[in-house]
């Protein structure tokens, strides 16, 4: 390729001498026999017929995946350079003139295209684009999960939750029917129907992906948060406070929090002890109190209690939004989901190890002969 000449009348301002000397210096030839020593050559070579004026034209794009970085070129394309090293991979190839860079890594990916004329370099772009697979739906949510330490400390992690449509026919109708009427609901201003949920039944019952899956009905209006230990949440007010009150987070100062509470027994029976009763008024305080009126909190607690062993003052109308109890299936629903006659009520769990969904560990523990030692 021929040097790119200056020209001598130009008015731009002076070029710095280096930089002068780079753009007046023939472009070489790329070939595949060059050796590419790291990833910045590649982009580089495609960058210099830019940066000299022959290729005017430059579209830069995100792919929505990561990609196998060859497969996507367009079939006619020439390659020119591919580079991999840990965690990335990128090829430079030719196509109708034009230069294309596809850079990928782990979890995303990146494409370039420079040329002459503005229609090719937008054609090879697109047909670049449209051969990268469409990513799997992301089913994770960032979830909030409290626990008090040596100091009080929350830890985010991500977790996959199912939508409800996924999973809705795993419960009985009686049930299905509520959670649909909970799904759906969105906060006005206030929570005026209350600021508890309180979810109970059986263990295996699936109350636990029920809280996953409204999590993820929610996530457009709440954050959802896991208190590991609700007896020391409800003893210490700043802790209640930082977790029910403080959002620290003026960006998004009308989103809610959902708090979640799982196997909340101890706080919930008729019987709790004076401490616990203590703790439950602080509770209460949360739902319909001065307190509640200062935080956009709504807090699910379940348990494995039936409802009358349950403290009355938790279920008063206008302080509990909902109260869903969780069944077993009886034999005709569980005979559905079994495939199979069924005889006696059966939860959710027993269902799913009776279609080998699900596995349990049988251990055999074998009698000593006499005489051996234990």
């Amino acid at each position: 390729m021929t040097a790119l000449q200056l020209d001598p009348g130009s008015r731009e301002p002076e070029l710095d001498p280096a930089l002068a000397s780079v753009l007046a210096a023939p472009l070489p030839d790329i070939n595949t026999e060059d050796c590419v020593p790291n990833a910045g050559l590649v982009l580089g070579a495609f960058l210099r017929p830019h940066l000299h004026g022959l290729h005017p034209f430059l579209v830069e794009r995100d792919l929505p995946a990561a990609v196998d970085v060859t497969a996507v070129l367009p079939d006619h394309a020439r390659l020119l350079r591919f580079h991999r090293r840990t965690g990335c991979a990128e090829v430079l190839a030719a196509a109708d003139g034009c230069l294309v860079v596809v850079r990928s890594w782990r979890r995303c990916a990146d494409l370039w295209v420079s040329g002459r004329d503005r229609e090719t370099v937008e054609r090879i772009a697109a047909a670049v684009a449209g051969r990268v697979p469409q990513p799997p739906e992301d089913r994770s949510l960032r979830v909030t999960f409290w626990h008090f330490g040596r100091g009080r400390w929350a830890r985010s992690r991500d977790i996959d939750v199912p939508s409800w449509d996924d999973v809705q026919h795993l419960y009985p109708s009686a049930v299905r029917d509520a959670l649909n009427n909970l799904v759906a609901y969105r906060p006005q201003c206030t929570a005026t129907g209350g600021r508890l949920l309180v979810w109970h039944g059986p263990p295996g019952t699936g109350k636990t992906t029920a809280v996953r899956a409204l999590f993820d009905a929610w996530r457009s209006w709440a954050d959802p948060h896991v208190v590991a230990d609700p007896e020391r949440l409800l003893n210490d007010g700043d802790y209640m406070a930082q977790v029910l009150v403080d959002t620290n987070d003026e960006d998004r100062p009308k989103r809610w929090r959902l708090v979640v509470v799982e196997d909340a027994e101890e706080l919930l029976r008729r019987d709790a002890r004076r401490q616990v009763g203590a703790a439950l008024g602080r509770l209460l305080n949360t739902a319909d109190g001065l307190l509640g009126q200062g935080s956009n909190a709504l807090v699910l607690l379940t348990t494995n209690e039936p409802v009358d062993e349950m403290h009355p003052a938790l279920l008063r109308p206008g302080r509990c939004l909902a109260r869903i109890e969780f069944p077993a299936f009886t034999p005709a629903e569980a005979a559905k989901l079994v495939g199979s006659d069924v005889t006696s009520p059966m939860t959710l769990a027993e269902i799913f190890e009776q279609r080998g969904t699900i596995n349990r560990l049988h251990v055999v523990a074998e009698s000593a002969a006499p005489g051996q030692y234990l």
